[in-house]
């Protein structure tokens, strides 16, 4: 079969919806050969790449030597190549939600990540209003939506007109070779383990700084821990500083054990902060997966996480669960697993299980399987 992918999430920072495109499409790729998939940048490629790696394909390189001098000559041969490259695709998969190239195929797949985009608090006004004009009109063009876990599968059921059998879960996976217990070099490691040397013992978020990750909810919780805990853990929040992060940059502004690192070389670098931290705190309010947490465990770190959503359902009896709407419980949660060692180390082993069932392997053969049977195969 023929594939398109959209791609267009990779040609920014990576977030959760690019991570999944990136290394789901690269096990789509395996074994070479079985089909064939094309990947879409607003141009269509038969290259996969990223915004770090060569944004320039084949047909931009050309593109730019033939037509440098001719007003919206690069545009013309761009839509020649899109049609040549188009043409005859049986499928188009959308990964990021909304099913919007215009393209004539036998069948569409969308993976609905979840449904934070209906919450108005949660994400910038134009976001909101983008999403709830464009993704209810659109969703009903696909044949299969694919969901990263039954929760959302459930959200899917209740606010869309879906029926059940076209509706199919599929859990992500994690990268295993870099998230696991072994210690490697790379370049920026000697930096960055000073920078550990001088935190110390610290407990770790990642995620965007933004209201939906309850980041506010974690600074109030270590805030009100004793003196004593300050000075024994630090408090690591790793992520960018997204939309409505005001409150938090004022909170940490005025709390010397709390720090930020708003820029991780490769997940190399952030694997090795997974490593060395104390405890692993997720207290998101809402996730459709939620990749940290796994990775956190495959690393050796014990996790603790909130009760909601989805996470329970990937993170099974591997962590430690708090009310992410009450500071008191998140506070008790990170006490509870810094002085219980015989909990920690069960978190730990029940963690480097736990991650055994979440592969990209997996994941793409699965994807794999909903292609061929949507399209009779």
């Amino acid at each position: 079969m023929k594939v398109l992918i959209n791609c267009i999430p990779l040609l920014t920072k990576l977030t959760g919806v690019g991570v999944y495109t990136l290394e789901l499409s690269k096990k789509l790729l395996q074994p070479k050969g079985l089909h064939e998939y094309i990947f879409y940048y607003g141009y269509a490629s038969s290259k996969l790449f990223t915004f770090s790696g060569s944004r320039k394909s084949e047909v931009v390189q050309v593109t730019k030597k033939i037509f440098k001098n001719i007003p919206c000559g690069r545009q013309i041969i761009k839509n020649i190549f899109n049609n040549i490259r188009l043409r005859d695709v049986d499928l188009y998969f959308e990964p990021n939600f909304i099913p919007n190239i215009k393209i004539k195929t036998r069948a569409t797949v969308t993976t609905v990540h979840d449904f934070s985009f209906t919450v108005r608090e949660w994400i910038p006004k134009d976001r909101y209003e983008f999403f709830n004009e464009n993704f209810f009109k659109e969703i009903y063009k696909s044949h299969i939506i694919i969901s990263p876990s039954e929760f959302i599968k459930k959200e899917v059921l209740d606010k869309l007109t879906f029926p059940e059998e076209r509706v199919v879960t599929i859990h992500h996976g994690i990268d295993h070779a870099v998230f696991n217990q072994n210690h490697t070099d790379y370049a920026g490691q000697n930096s960055l383990r000073g920078n550990i040397k001088k935190l110390g013992n610290y407990l770790l978020f990642v995620g965007a700084l933004q209201p939906r990750k309850n980041v506010k909810g974690l600074i109030q919780a270590y805030t009100s821990l004793p003196g004593s805990f300050h000075k024994d853990f630090q408090l690591l929040l790793v992520g960018y500083e997204g939309w409505n992060h005001g409150d938090i940059s004022e909170m940490i502004a005025t709390n010397k054990n709390i720090h930020i690192y708003d820029s991780i070389e490769n997940n190399n670098e952030l694997a090795e902060l997974y490593r060395k931290a104390s405890l692993f705190v997720f207290p998101s309010f809402y996730e459709g997966f939620g990749f940290p947490p796994l990775e956190a465990m495959a690393c050796g770190c014990p996790v603790v996480a909130s009760n909601t959503s989805s996470i329970p359902e990937i993170c099974g009896d591997a962590a430690y669960y708090i009310d992410p709407h009450n500071v008191e419980s998140i506070a008790n949660g990170i006490l509870r697993v810094t002085e219980d060692e015989n909990l920690r180390k069960k978190l730990i082993q029940k963690g480097l299980e736990r991650v055994k069932l979440f592969t990209w392997e997996t994941s793409a053969q699965k994807h794999r399987e909903v292609f061929e049977s949507v399209l009779g195969l």
